[in-house]
């Protein structure tokens, strides 16, 4: 008796594992929304410089990178961008989105790592991204039940 409540446990235990490592860490449940995932990233990359717009577009980052998406100009030309423009907002917002659509990833933080190769960096920006999709479901699924 004992040993089938430990297998049936056991069973449960990895059936869940599985579950969340697929929904949850990769995202597989709904495809996702590039725009979104690009407006989280543009947020991330100059938060720090969030109560002064004019600084946020013309920012540089200790690696080079430019702008309010903070691209990289070398990754800006790979995708047929062009970097001296990367100082407008709409611009670089163009130019990430860009960058994400080239990417073969499936989920938020397959992409995030896409666009900048750091698994910090993806697991912080699949998180954010899981928020900011649910914060935006949110209105829809109140009007639903009403």
């Amino acid at each position: 008796m004992v040993w089938r409540i430990t297998i049936t446990l056991w069973l449960l235990l990895v059936f869940g594992w599985t579950i969340f490592h697929t929904e949850v860490v990769h995202g597989r449940q709904t495809p996702v929304d590039r725009t979104l995932l690009r407006d989280v990233i543009c947020e991330y990359e100059t938060r720090h410089l969030a109560d002064t717009p004019n600084l946020r577009a013309r920012a540089i980052s200790h690696k080079q990178a430019l702008g309010w998406c903070q691209i990289i100009p070398t990754t800006a030309s790979l995708h047929n961008c062009r970097w001296d423009m990367l100082a407008i907002p709409a611009y670089s917002k163009w130019c990430a989105l860009r960058i994400l659509n080239a990417c073969p990833g499936q989920s938020p933080y397959e992409l995030a790592i896409c666009y900048n190769p750091s698994r910090w960096y993806g697991k912080t920006i699949a998180g954010l991204y899981a928020i900011a999709d649910r914060d935006r479901q949110w209105p829809k699924t109140i009007a639903i039940g009403e």
